[in-house]
Order: structure tokens, then sequence, then C-alpha cells
């Protein structure tokens, strides 16, 4: 069905707003905490903290509750998938009589949250949220308090302009007895309709300029600071900036890059920054520990230091061999589906002087002295087989002399778990359709339990206390690289991309296919879009500019459809406007849709509706 969250709901009156712009910088953020922290004092629970479930939300949340605690204020969070969620839960708090502040982590700042909070007006709403453009009305709001990394700049439409959209037709008449009106020459009707002429077309020029504003500001999706560098920024300025904490904004800020939230620029930028907090946290300790070496600090279990990390999924925990055949950027700068690229693959290996032998068995088993060597051999063998960028500045965690985790390592296992068909029990194929566990009291479970089951199981796995969930997570992860390196291939071979002038688009019809059911989560279906833009671009860069990719992938009585326009860690990204498109086609032909999700470029429509859907996306003349 058609989400609702758009629509006003009945019988809410907004806070009365001054117009001034309540946005908290970085520099700012324990002054707001300190406002947070004071209205909690002497009640029970008073805060609600609203999680968004991806790997950044998770990390920023286990920081933020670490402060919580230690002030030992009362908390309770709730995960959160989309905007309905939020509404079911702003429902069940509307008598909650100690609520003082929400909180709301990657979510809550691209709608108008103090209209759709209708109850206790004493509520403050704090927003950290990644996802832009922020709501124009949350920047100006009185009642929402939003972080940033920078005040808002002129593109955002000013207190103002809230009722642009309200504004009569540019044709409407304009009140002749307008007093600021005045007429010199009251006798001669020539003049006078030469004056309201005047008055009307100014009018009609300042609405279509506001118009502008409006349609410049939300022409697309984009994504601003990592929420776990917001929170541990708060965390340092309380001076309770602990070395597990600043791993968790490591984490939070690589998530951000793996997933293509950000250009390498930016990362490079917030990569110094961790760095520097990595020294500092190194000096402290150094001073206690007297330790002699560098770069490195203790944190809740093992050391981080500073290093290049390939491009190879996992490699640390898989084959040398499979961790490149199953990377993005290695399986389709080498074309891995054709003969000619594995052959490529076997050859590269081969110049490095690692036996294949080797490159198949688990990377931990691989001789010490090849391990050794390997960095300087790949480095320079990677440009005579077009792998130029085949490493990223990132961190690493020893947690013990055997086991290395990096950041990026991380990213995959959370993910992997937030992802997973949780449904599944012990011994069932991945991929297959999955048999309903029992709750506690013998009934199944309904679907949307599960996803709330994997936030709080990824979560626990940031705790390198739970190494178990920490492989439970990795294991899952490689076996969903390798599910969307096959899916992808078999597109590719079949031919099953089809071109438009705008975007490319491919459709999984058969719900019977292997693994299916894993692209029925959005970061799968997105994670095979990923795969299929980079080997396209890879493909025709000689003769063809890269398009956008739209895939769409049956789910049920559904249609799950991603639309994707950046990959390959670009340096700049640029804003994502399929959810303006989306939206827009459903409305044309007057689809069953529900487009609720944090991510505005993620949309489900209804089966029945889905080809009159993709006919109006194909033909707008917007993109």
């Amino acid at each position: 069905t058609q989400s609702t969250w758009g629509q006003k709901k009945a019988g809410i009156t907004n806070v009365p707003s001054s117009g001034q712009m309540v946005v908290c910088l970085m520099d700012r953020i324990d002054e707001t905490y300190h406002q947070l922290r004071n209205n909690a004092l002497g009640l029970g629970c008073s805060v609600i903290i609203l999680v968004a479930n991806d790997c950044d939300a998770l990390c920023a949340c286990r920081i933020f509750t670490k402060i919580l605690q230690t002030d030992s204020i009362q908390y309770k969070v709730h995960p959160v998938a989309g905007f309905g969620d939020i509404e079911e839960i702003f429902d069940a708090l509307s008598d909650n009589e100690d609520l003082r502040s929400l909180v709301f982590i990657n979510c809550g700042g691209i709608v108008d949250m103090s209209e759709r909070w209708a109850f206790n007006q004493q509520v403050k709403l704090y927003i950290l949220d990644s996802h832009r453009p922020f709501h124009h009305k949350n920047i100006h709001s009185d009642q929402v308090v939003l972080f940033d990394d920078k005040e808002p700049g002129d593109d955002v439409p000013s207190f103002e302009d809230f009722d642009v959209d309200q504004d009569g037709d540019d044709e409407e008449e304009v009140d002749e007895d307008d007093d600021d009106f005045e007429i010199d020459d009251a006798d001669d009707p020539d003049t006078q309709t030469s004056k309201k002429r005047r008055r009307k077309s100014g009018d009609t020029q300042e609405r279509r300029s506001r118009r502008r504003i409006f349609a410049d500001y939300y022409r697309g999706s984009y994504y601003g600071t990592t929420v776990s560098g917001f929170v541990y920024d708060l965390a340092r300025q309380l001076n309770r900036d602990k070395n597990e904490l600043l791993w968790l904004w490591i984490v939070g800020l690589t998530d951000q890059l793996i997933h293509d939230r950000i250009g390498r620029d930016q990362y490079i930028d917030c990569l110094g920054k961790c760095d520097e907090e990595v020294k500092r946290c190194f000096n402290l300790e150094r001073e206690t520990a007297e330790e002699d070496e560098t770069n490195w600090f203790d944190t809740e279990s093992g050391k981080v230091f500073f290093e290049d990390e390939y491009r190879f999924m996992l490699f640390r925990h898989w084959s040398l061999f499979d961790s490149m055949y199953h990377s993005n950027y290695v399986a389709c700068k080498m074309s891995i589906w054709k003969e000619p690229g594995r052959r490529n693959l076997n050859q590269f290996l081969a110049k490095m002087g690692v036996p294949l032998e080797q490159c198949q068995q688990q990377y931990r088993f691989m001789d010490v002295s090849l391990k050794r060597m390997l960095r300087e051999r790949i480095n320079a063998t990677a440009k005579d087989f077009g792998l130029e960028d085949l490493c990223f500045g990132s961190f690493v965690k020893q947690i013990d002399p055997r086991l290395q985790l990096s950041a990026a390592d991380y990213v995959y296992c959370v993910t992997a778990l937030l992802e997973d068909p949780a449904a599944r029990l012990e011994g069932e194929q991945l991929g297959t359709q999955p048999t309903p566990k029992p709750d506690a009291d013998g009934e199944p479970l309904p679907e949307n339990k599960y996803w709330v089951k994997n936030f709080w199981t990824a979560y626990d796995a940031l705790s390198t206390k739970n190494l178990d969930l920490l492989q439970r997570g990795i294991d899952l992860s490689i076996q969903l690289q390798q599910a969307i390196v096959s899916q992808g291939t078999a597109i590719i071979e079949k031919r099953m991309i089809q071109m438009s002038s705008k975007f490319n688009y491919v459709t999984l019809h058969n719900q019977s296919m292997p693994n299916i059911t894993l692209f029925h989560h959005p970061i799968a279906l997105y994670k095979l879009a990923q795969f299929l833009v980079d080997a396209f671009r890879e493909e025709k860069k000689k003769t063809k500019k890269s398009k956008p990719m739209v895939i769409s992938c049956i789910k049920g009585p559904t249609y799950l459809i991603v639309g994707l326009n950046n990959t390959a860690q670009s340096t700049i990204l640029t804003r994502n406007t399929f959810g303006v498109l989306f939206r827009k086609a459903a409305l044309a032909v007057h689809a069953q849709y529900k487009h609720d999700g944090f991510d505005a470029s993620v949309i489900e429509i209804a089966k029945d509706d889905f080809v009159s859907f993709s006919t109006a996306l194909q033909n707008d003349g917007e993109y």
C-alpha cells in the first residue's frame, strides 16, 4: 500500500516557530548535550533514541549510549527501518509524561519531524542524520535541533518560503484594493492597468524564484558527515573519548566509503582527522604504558594501527584468490565473467610470484614469507593489469596475535548481519525461502520482527567481546558476496541489462531464481546494482558514458526497486535524483507504492502497477 507518511495528520498543530535556524555545529555539540542532560534530571526514562538499521547508525548509537551511561541517564533504543516505524513509536509515546528528548540517529532529517510529533510539546527533537537534504522546516523549527558540520547555505529555503507550494497560480489576479500598491493617476485607467500588470508580474517572478529555490534544494538526495563522527566529537568535547569509541567512528566512516555515500576527497579529509585522533590517543596511552611502538592504541581489546587496505574483500578471512575474484573492483576491472578475464587474474597472481596453491588456501595459512612480501609485489604488478587504485587508507585492529580485523571487515560483517534473512534455521541454505523460527511462546515470528533481531545481533557484533558474532558476520558476508557476483555475472552473460536513453535497468522477475530472497533487502539489491554499474562502466568506458542503473526484484506481491548513479568511490559524488523521479512516476500512474524508507532511492511498487510505473519512469523528461 501507499505510504501515508507524506500526508498531514488531522488535528496536528505545528509548534510556533520564530524562523531562526536551529542548527548545532560540531564545536557546540557539548552545549546541546548539556541541555539534554539537564532536561533528564529527576525523571525516569526521559530519552528515547530512534536508530536506523545501518552500520554508521549502529556505531553512533553505541558511542552515544556509552555517554548516557556515564551520566546515569535512563534511555531506551528503538530500531527503525522507515518512517512508518517512527510513526508507530510516536503513537506509543503519546502518553509518556517523563519524555523530554527524542534523539534520531541517521533518520528523521528529511521530513518535517515537528509536524509529526503532535503530543508533548516539552519534548525536544535532536536529529543526527547524514541523509541530505534536510527538510527546510526542521532547519527553522524551534522544537528541532539539527546537527551539521557547517552552517546552512544560501540554498536553504528561508522561513518566509514555507508556504511557497500554497501560492496561487502564476496567472492569479492581484488584489486591486491592496493599500501597499499606490497609484499616482487614479483617474487614468491606462496607467492603473499598467501598474497592476507590473505588480502582478513582480509577484509572479517572486513565486517563480521561490519555486526555483525549492526545486534546486530538493533536486536529489546525498549524504553529509558520518553520524558516528558527530557523536565521537561529543565524547571528545566531554573528555570521554575512549579508544573503543574512536574505533567505532573509524568503522562508521568506512561504512560511508564502502557504500559510496561520500566521495574519496571527503573520505580522505575525515580519515586525516581520524589519524590525528589515533596519534593523540597513542600519546596518551604511551604516557601511561611507556610503549615504544608508533601509531597504535589499545582498544577495548587489541591494538589499532593505520594501514593501506586492499580492495580485496575480506582477504584476511578468505583465500587470496577468492577474495580478488569476488571483489567488485577486481572482478569488474578484469571482467572475470569472461575467459580472458579469469586468465588475467591467474596471470596477475603468477607475475607476483605467488603459487596458485598458496592463493587458494585460507590467507591466514599462507606462507609467512609470502605474506610479508605480498604488499610490495602487489603494488609493483597491479598497474600492469589496470588496477591503479588498488588501495585506500584505513585502520586495522589487532585483536590477538593471530586475528586482525580491518575497519572494512567490520563494515562487511555488520552489514551482512543486518541484511541476513534471519528466519533461516540452522543448516538451511543461504538464499532459500526461510522457515520461520518460533518465538519464546512457540509462535512463528512475523517477518517484520526479523530485521529487529538482526539489528541487535549486528549491534552486539561491534564489540570485540563477541568474536563468535564477528565470525558469523564474516562468513555470511562472504556468502552474500558470492551470490552477488554470481547473480551479476549471470545478468551480464544473459544480456538482461536493458538500455534506455536515460539509464540502464534490470528486472529480476523469476521468483524461483537462486538466492532471489537475498535481494529482498535494499542493501543487497543496492550491492548488485553497484556491481552491474561498475561492470558496465568498465565494458563501455572507451565507447560510451556510464549511465545510472535501476534494478527491480520481485518480492511477493510487490517489486523492490533501487536507483543508483554513483559508484567506484568517485572523487565527488553527485546527487541521486531517483527518489524524486520514483515518487513522480508512481503518482503519475496512480500506483500503489511504499516509499517511506530513509534512502529515497528505494521504493516498493505493487506488482500490478509495475509495468505502467516503469514506462512512466523511462518517459520522464526531467532526468
